[in-house]
C-alpha cells in the first residue's frame, strides 16, 4: 500500500509504498521505527570496508475520519532521514518514470556504440 508521509506541518515529505503488515501493525499500535541505511561516501585508498550505517525514521498513524470513512496518516519528525528511504510513486506518476528510464537507458546504450565506434581498435 502506498501512502504519504508527512511532517508534522501537514507537508508532505515523500510516498512510501508501506508492507500490509506494517500497516496492521501501525493501526495496532500507532507508531513504528524503520532504519534507513546509509552508505558513506567512499574515498580512496580504501582503508577500510566500507560500513553501512543506520538512521531511523519513527512513523506515528494518525487515524483521519471524513464522513464514514476512516483512512490512516502517516507523520514524522525525523524529515531529513525520511527523505533518504525509497521513494514510491504514485500511479499515475509510473508511465512518465518508466519513459524517462527507458530514454535514459537508450541514450546510454548509445553513447556506449557511438565511442566504441570512435576507439581505434587493433
Amino acid at each position: 500500500m502506498r501512502a504519504v508521509l508527512y511532517a508534522y506541518d501537514l507537508e508532505p515529505i515523500t510516498i512510501i509504498d508501506v508492507p500490509h503488515g506494517a500497516m496492521d501493525y501501525l493501526r495496532k499500535h500507532g507508531i513504528v521505527r524503520i532504519h534507513v541505511p546509509t552508505f558513506p561516501k567512499a574515498s580512496f585508498p580504501l582503508s577500510s570496508p566500507i560500513q553501512t550505517e543506520f538512521k531511523h525514521v519513527t512513523i506515528r498513524a494518525e487515524k483521519f475520519v471524513f464522513g464514514d470513512q476512516e483512512t490512516m496518516m502517516l507523520f514524522t519528525h525525523d524529515e531529513e532521514t525520511a527523505l533518504q528511504m525509497k521513494a514510491a510513486f504514485l500511479p499515475g506518476q509510473l508511465g512518465a518514470i518508466q519513459d524517462m528510464q527507458r530514454n535514459a537507458f537508450a541514450y546510454g546504450f548509445l553513447t556506449a556504440l557511438c565511442k566504441l565506434g570512435e576507439s581505434d581498435g587493433y
